[in-house]
C-alpha cells in the first residue's frame, strides 16, 4: 500500500519522469497507472466487504430483550455488518453471546446489571465483562459494540 501511493505521489509531481529518457519514462507511467488501478481496486474491496454477524443471548430473563434490541439496533448502524439469524463461523462471520444478569438485593430490587460477553471468529475468541447500574443497560449494550467493532472486524476490514 506505501508503495502505491509512493508511486502515485511521484507520478502527480513529476519527478521520476523529468529525468529520464523516453522508453524507461513510458514504462514508469505505465507501472504507475497500474499502481493506481490496484490501489483503486483495494479501495473497492474494502467497500464492499461485508461482515456476518450472529448475536445470541442464551440465558433468558427480564433483560434479554432489552439487550438484544439495544445490540442488534447498534450493529445494524455499523455500514459493512449483517446481522444474520443462523450460527456461522467462517472468514467474516462472527458470533456475540452475551448473558445479562441483574444484581438484585434480598428484597428483589435491581441495583445492578452484568454483561457477560463472548466474541467469536474463526481465529479468536475473547471475553469480557461490563457492570453498571440497571439505568445504564443501554450505555453498556453500545460499550459491548464499541469494543466488539474495534477489537475484532476493524482489523480485518484492512486486512
Amino acid at each position: 500500500m506505501a508503495l502505491k501511493l509512493l508511486i502515485i505521489q511521484k507520478t502527480l509531481n513529476g519527478s521520476y519522469l523529468g529525468v529520464l529518457g523516453g522508453a524507461m519514462k513510458n514504462r514508469i507511467l505505465i507501472l504507475e497507472l497500474l499502481g493506481i488501478l490496484l490501489f483503486t481496486c483495494d479501495a473497492v474491496d474494502a467497500a464492499d466487504r461485508q461482515f456476518s454477524v450472529f448475536v445470541s443471548v442464551p440465558i433468558k430473563n427480564e433483560l434479554t430483550d432489552h439487550v438484544k434490541r439495544f445490540v442488534t439496533r447498534e450493529l445494524q448502524e455499523l455500514p459493512d455488518i449483517r446481522l444474520v439469524d443462523q450460527l456461522l463461523l467462517g472468514k467474516g462471520q462472527y458470533v456475540i453471546s452475551i448473558v445479562a444478569l441483574p444484581f438484585k438485593l434480598p428484597g428483589g430490587d435491581t441495583v445492578g446489571i452484568a454483561l457477560s460477553y463472548v466474541f467469536q471468529d474463526c481465529d479468536k475468541i475473547m471475553h469480557g465483562v461490563l457492570t453498571g447500574l440497571p439505568e445504564e443497560l443501554e450505555n453498556l449494550s453500545e460499550v459491548l459494540v464499541c469494543i466488539f467493532n474495534f477489537k475484532l472486524v476493524e482489523p480485518n476490514r484492512h486486512g
